[in-house]
């Protein structure tokens, strides 16, 4: 259902940038143009897109992010929401082998203070992308320039994790990084298709 009156948002950002493309679109689904969108951080995807009027981002100063306060507001917001004080929208999760998975559906609960509104959740799913985030013509510019020798057919990207997946868990697993392998096998893969 898409939301469409006047309200305020407090969208809670989940994962990095590439999570976040995938939030920004979910929260613009559920919400209309006259909804007021905050994020209570940003991690730097507002120096990245094409800011919308009704979407703004909430920098804290690094002593208060060191002080953890970012993680208090969070926490708080979703125990107002817990409580039905402020309405909410959160990702809805299965459980699979004890273990919690993400799902393409949401849980929208009215709260008190029905105006006011928690969205938090990864949405990575095509259910929630209504608008694709349009990014700055700056970083377009700068990524066409270093590609510009590569015809377009002859184009891929390889986006490698390590730090933080060194560390998570994964259904029981501590450690989510592929295997070596896993990447030349990929590389391998598309210099054959492209090589053709």
């Amino acid at each position: 259902m898409r939301l469409s009156f006047k309200r305020i948002v407090l969208w809670i950002p989940q994962g990095r940038l590439g999570n976040m493309l995938f939030q920004y679109q979910a929260v613009k689904y559920f919400f209309s143009r006259q909804s007021l969108i905050y994020s209570v951080d940003d991690y730097g995807f507002q120096n990245l897109i094409v800011k919308e009027n009704n979407v703004n981002f909430i920098k804290f100063s690094r002593v208060l992010v060191k002080l953890r306060f970012v993680e208090f507001i969070k926490f708080f917001l979703l125990l107002l929401a817990k409580a039905r004080i402020i309405s909410s929208i959160l990702q809805d999760i299965d459980v699979w082998n004890g273990y919690p998975i993400e799902t393409s559906r949401s849980i929208e609960k009215i709260g008190l203070l029905s105006f006011i509104w928690v969205f938090k959740g990864y949405f990575q799913s095509e259910n929630f992308s209504l608008n694709k985030p349009q990014i700055r013509v700056t970083y377009l510019e700068a990524a066409a320039k270093k590609l510009a020798h590569i015809p377009v057919q002859r184009r891929v990207a390889l986006h490698m994790r390590f730090t933080d997946y060194e560390g998570l868990e994964v259904l029981g697993k501590v450690g989510a990084i592929l295997p070596d392998d896993y990447y030349k096998n990929g590389i391998n893969f598309f210099l054959q298709k492209i090589m053709r």
